[in-house]
């Protein structure tokens, strides 16, 4: 059999602006068919791949929706820890006319959950479990301070240890003076 419209892999895949290795894939596993010249129906393969695209299509957008329910499953619609807060006044406003007393239990449990949360944060910084942003960026930069000063005196001290030497030897000196200064700095950090 030859096809009337039929066209090179190369000029379907420019065509479907697609590679030719998808063409290739295509024609191996029978969504495209070769005509006995090796060539490929045009209209034949327009049309199976707009099906293979629109079943890819639904494909993913059926595992996304299944990925969304699968992710809300979980979370009771009053967590407080999960939801955000507009979208949880929102929902109360819209259900307080049908169902007030719904709507009045779920805003105690809620106002309750963000009162014991704001409890086990207090707790948490007193047992020193949570520790402040600030105190945390302190010790950052004091590190990245101590990191600093010990490389930036590196190449005053190996400076005269390599005069004259060779490559090689300016490696080693370099590769000691660096191993060092590591080493004095995890001294530092690790008590």
């Amino acid at each position: 059999m030859v096809y009337t419209d039929n066209i090179s892999q190369q000029k379907l895949a420019d065509t479907l602006h697609i590679s030719r290795i998808q063409v290739r894939r295509f024609v191996e596993n029978g969504t495209f068919i070769l005509d006995e010249h090796k060539k490929l129906s045009l209209s034949q393969a327009k049309e199976a791949y707009e099906r293979y695209r629109k079943t890819f299509e639904a494909e993913q957008l059926s595992k996304k929706r299944t990925a969304a329910k699968k992710a809300l499953e979980g979370i009771a619609p009053q967590d407080p820890t999960c939801s955000d807060f507009a979208q949880v006044y929102k929902r109360w406003v819209n259900n307080v006319e049908a169902d007030p007393v719904s709507v009045l239990n779920s805003a105690k449990a809620y106002y309750t959950a963000v009162l014991a949360k704001e409890e086990k944060i207090k707790l948490d910084a007193l047992e020193r479990s949570l520790i402040p942003v600030e105190e945390v960026d302190a010790d950052a930069e004091k590190v990245g301070n101590l990191i600093r000063s010990k490389l930036t005196t590196l190449p005053s001290r190996v400076s005269t240890m390599c005069e004259g030497r060779t490559a090689r030897d300016i490696e080693e000196i370099l590769s000691d003076e660096i191993n060092n200064a590591l080493e004095e700095l995890h001294e530092l950090f690790i008590k």
